[in-house]
C-alpha cells in the first residue's frame, strides 16, 4: 500500500501518457529541477528526481517528482495545459468535510489557494497548491497526522519561485 501511495500521482501521469500516446517533447523539466529544495522537514532528497515532458496538439505537460527521506515525502511540480490534478483541485475547493476516515479542507499556502486531504486511519495526505491554471504543486506524505503537519511541509518549498517561473 505504501508503494502505491508513493507513486500514485506519477503513475497516473504515466498511464495518461500511454492511453493517449503522447509524443515526448523537449526536456523542459530540467528547468524545474533547480527549484527543488535540498530538504523538506529536515529530510534530504532521496534519489534523483523523476521527470516527464509531453506535448500533444500544442498542449504540454511537464512533471517533476522528488522524494525526500525515509518518511516518504513526495514533492511534485506540474506545469502545462494538460495537468491531471486541476479537476481534483476544483472538486476539493467545493468541499470541506471531516469524518472518522478523512479530512478535506481548503486553505492558502503563500497566498495561493490550496486543498488538503488527510486519511486519518492511514496517516497519509496530499496538499494541492494551485499556482495558476497551468501550474500545480502537490506535496504528499505517508506519515502525517493532521492538516497543520502536512501544510508545514510547504514551508520548505519555494512556492513563490515556482509560481513566478517563466
Amino acid at each position: 500500500m505504501s508503494r502505491n501511495f508513493r507513486t500514485k500521482i506519477f503513475t497516473s501521469v504515466i498511464c495518461l501518457l500511454l492511453i493517449f500516446s503522447f509524443s515526448f517533447a523537449s526536456a523542459s523539466s530540467s528547468e524545474w529541477i533547480p527549484l527543488l529544495p535540498d530538504t523538506i522537514n529536515n529530510l534530504e532528497k532521496k534519489g534523483e528526481p523523476e521527470t516527464v515532458d509531453v506535448e500533444k496538439m500544442g498542449k504540454t505537460l511537464t512533471v517533476v517528482k522528488q522524494d525526500y527521506g525515509n518518511q516518504n515525502i513526495h514533492l511534485n511540480i506540474f506545469n502545462g495545459s494538460l495537468i491531471p490534478h486541476l479537476q481534483k483541485f476544483e472538486d476539493m475547493t467545493k468541499l470541506t468535510m471531516e469524518n472518522e476516515k478523512k479530512i478535506i479542507k481548503q486553505t492558502k499556502v503563500s497566498g495561493y489557494k490550496a486543498g488538503c486531504e488527510i486519511y486519518k486511519n492511514k496517516n497519509h495526505g496530499s496538499l494541492l497548491i494551485k499556482l495558476s491554471d497551468t501550474r500545480v504543486v502537490v506535496i504528499q506524505s505517508e506519515k502525517v497526522k493532521n492538516a497543520d503537519e502536512l501544510m508545514s511541509l510547504a514551508d520548505d518549498v519555494p512556492i513563490s519561485e515556482i509560481a513566478n517561473r517563466d
